[in-house]
């Protein structure tokens, strides 16, 4: 667990990543999700592009569900406001610990305070999990 303590999340975040505007419908967000097949969630951003939520895999499959036509409802109408998020220069350890405080594959990483915030890239479960995986067998190896 020491070796861990020095790995921050910057070092296993994703920095390149689509990004959806609140604004637009299920139709789009759905292109976006296709195409990015690998995300279990797409962030959502302002006119100002700052982050306003995430939409999850489950928060698409409930509207794709339901009668709602595609073209109503847009971003904004399904996205999980306000969601946690982390630092780059947060430590591994920590990261690990807010997935497992939470029901959620995707954490965003933002930098910056209150409304000067800014997205900067999104640390996936998957990744954190692969990269306690190595450092375990690492450190058992040696």
């Amino acid at each position: 667990m020491h070796r861990m303590e020095h790995i921050m999340v910057r070092d296993v975040m994703i920095r390149e990543f689509p990004r959806v505007k609140h604004t637009d419908n299920v139709t789009e967000i759905i292109r976006v999700a296709e195409a990015n097949p690998d995300l279990e969630s797409l962030s959502v951003m302002n006119r100002e592009n700052h982050l306003v939520g995430i939409i999850r895999e489950e928060d698409l499959h409930r509207v794709l569900g339901s009668d709602i036509s595609r073209n109503i409802l847009n971003a904004d109408d399904i996205a999980l406001t306000s969601p946690l998020s982390v630092s780059p220069d947060e430590n591994f350890l920590e990261a690990l610990r807010d997935f497992g405080s939470r029901d959620i594959e995707t954490l965003p990483v933002e930098t910056g305070e209150s409304n000067n915030r800014r997205l900067v890239g999104l640390l996936l479960r998957a990744d954190v999990m692969r990269r306690y995986r190595q450092e375990m067998l690492r450190s058992h190896c040696r």
